[in-house]
């Protein structure tokens, strides 16, 4: 009986690689949804519905980070009649302001998250081709 044997070579330079993308890719992403969460709390502040104006000031920004990098965004409302609003009662329309501040940023959410990702990619590979031609 005979054994054959099989032995995959790059393994360790393809995982190397991979690590080195999501790093980049955290960094770059975390750092353009943040400006996209600012400008979409902005808008959501601008088209808030404004009577005494603590619906507009109850509007804030939470980050929250993972080893350093921005993982997500939450813009929220703290005023106690936010969801009324924004979707309305049987006795009073609705005035939305938090789903019109997503929805007219939505080419800039593709564009900036996009850009983050080639980014990414083109910077991961620059560093992969110095990788490749220090080993040669």
């Amino acid at each position: 009986m005979s054994d054959i044997g099989i032995r995959i070579l790059g393994t360790d330079e393809v995982v190397a690689n991979l690590r080195g993308f999501t790093d980049i890719a955290e960094r770059k992403l975390g750092s353009k949804l943040g400006s996209i969460i600012l400008r979409v709390a902005f808008d959501a502040k601008s088209l808030a519905p404004f009577r005494t104006g603590f619906l507009r000031d109850n509007i804030s920004v939470k980050l929250v980070k993972k080893k350093g990098f921005l993982l997500k965004g939450i813009v929220r409302s703290a005023a106690p009649y936010s969801i009324y609003q924004e979707f309305g009662t049987v006795n009073h329309s609705a005035h939305p302001f938090l789903i019109p501040a997503v929805t007219q940023n939505k080419q800039l959410i593709i564009n900036e998250l996009g850009r983050g990702l080639l980014e990414s990619t083109f910077e991961a590979e620059g560093k992969r081709e110095k990788f490749s031609r220090s080993i040669l």
